[in-house]
């Protein structure tokens, strides 16, 4: 008890730093167990501050004597030597042999595949987001891609032909896979196609089963909320998923990227309700487009506001203004399913129909799955088989990542004037072809989606069966 000075008694430098979260200097070293300045030096063994009585100035007892040299509480007892807390929990750091990966193991190849068309993402990074709530796991976000460089993620690096984003993976601390689903949660791919080899619109696809697959890694959120990440800083892992149409398989090697961390902001005046986009603020029904100022009975009619796009997306105090909406049809494969249709809602400078040779807005957000409406029968994603949403940053002004699917999402319509046996049969559509609606959304980041749109129609989003 005498030779636990301050230095010895768990300092700040001896609890939590990189040396101390699981390395072998910190569990029972020599510095620790017993040093010479530990065990009965002069400097211990009757100090001016120590030895100053007569029972403790000298005694035998007290000067290196087995007692105070390096007895087992002073020399890397539990609490002292690396405790599941301190030092390399399994949530905090991998112990062996889950962290060793060599050889091909640091390699990335990851091949997606839809309608015949394949391509091999060969880069791999990864961020850890923090949960809301203190008792909920910490999850990875990991972007697969093929960017001709080899960079971090960001608003300036350069956008791939294609990428494909793994979200809500709890941290691994062994090799047990991780199964997610549509409908069911857990590990989630998303395939964002910026130059259209795989997809034509929407340029997303979401995995409709995917196994994820640790395979080796070295992680510490601690680390990184206190911000001293570890040396060696990796996640390995196989993925095997399908999408719709379509398939996504191969091993990857994801390095850690600090742009895709999503960290809670602890500090009390980032981000309050006051000034970061209330309710009132952000596109509510009271403001836009609610039934009872846009389209009353009959169904068909929408006039003024009612024909107007204003809806916003945010991101903690980032918002802007989706002030365009345009719809396709999805022809159903089989006969007896209902049409559905396909909405974009974007910040484009100009106002025309999404193809592959439009300029990219800043921002889009993506309705999908919707089913034809025939009345105002609001629409959630609770029901089966029911609207999905995405929500695309191009520019880096709204979130960090490219993209974020939603957790949540409310689609009502107001008005509509609609005729899917035209399309198919190629006779002029209604003079008047539209949709009004309101929608509210929130994704996975916390990002919301909300406001009135009225989408025009546009063929080049359709997606019609090939007779």
């Amino acid at each position: 008890m005498d030779a636990g000075t301050e230095s010895d008694a768990g300092t700040e430098s001896d609890a939590g730093t990189e040396v101390d979260a699981g390395t072998e200097v910190d569990a029972g070293t020599e510095g620790d167990a017993g040093t010479e300045a530990d065990a009965g030096s002069e400097v211990d063994a009757g100090t001016e501050a120590d030895a100053g009585t007569e029972v403790d100035a000298g005694t035998e007892a007290d000067a290196g004597a087995e007692v105070d040299a390096g007895t087992t509480p002073d020399a890397g007892t539990e609490p002292d030597a690396g405790t599941t807390s301190d030092a390399g929990t399994s949530t905090d750091a991998g112990t062996d042999p889950f962290i060793t990966c060599e050889g091909t193991c640091q390699d990335t190849a990851v091949t997606v595949q839809i309608d015949g068309n394949q391509r091999v993402l060969p880069r791999a990074y990864f961020g850890y987001t923090e949960p809301t709530n203190a008792g909920d796991p910490w999850t990875l976000w990991i972007e697969i891609n093929n960017r001709s460089t080899d960079e971090c993620p960001s608003d300036t690096a350069p956008t791939p032909p294609q990428l494909v984003n793994v979200y809500s993976v709890k941290v691994p601390v062994d090799t047990t896979p991780q199964t997610g689903s549509s409908g069911e949660g857990g590990p989630t791919a998303t395939l964002l196609d910026f130059d259209g080899a795989l997809l034509s619109w929407p340029p997303s696809a979401q995995s409709t089963n995917l196994i994820f697959t640790p395979v080796a890694a070295s992680l510490c959120p601690s680390c990184i909320k206190a911000g001293t990440p570890p040396a060696k800083h990796f996640v390995a892992f196989d993925v095997d998923g399908t999408y719709e149409n379509g398939a996504i398989s191969g091993h990857g090697y994801a390095t850690y990227c600090p742009s895709l961390d999503r960290l809670q902001n602890d500090e009390p005046d980032a981000g309050t309700e006051p000034d970061a986009g209330t309710t009132p603020d952000a596109g509510t029904e009271p403001d836009a487009g609610t039934s009872t100022d846009a389209g009353t009975d009959p169904f068909g009619t929408c006039e003024g506001t009612c024909q107007d796009t204003t809806v916003t997306a945010q991101m903690d105090e980032n918002q802007v203004a989706l002030n365009h909406a345009y719809f396709g049809y999805v022809e159903p494969t089989t006969a007896a399913d209902p049409w559905r249709l396909v909405f974009e809602l974007s910040n484009g400078e100009t106002d025309e129909c999404p193809s592959l040779t439009a300029p990219l807005p800043p921002q889009i957000a993506t309705l999908e799955w919707v089913t034809a409406p025939v009345d105002t029968t609001p629409q959630t994603g609770s029901t089966a088989g029911g609207p999905i949403s995405y929500l695309f940053d191009f520019d880096g002004a709204l979130m960090q990542e490219w993209a974020a699917s939603e957790t949540s999402r409310t689609f009502t319509p107001v008005a509509a004037s609609l005729c899917p046996s035209c399309i198919k049969a190629g006779t002029p559509p209604p003079a008047k072809h539209f949709v009004a609606f309101d929608v509210n959304a929130t994704y996975e980041n916390g990002a919301t989606v909300s406001g009135h749109g009225y989408a025009t129609y546009c063929p080049s989003m359709n997606s019609l069966q090939d007779d």
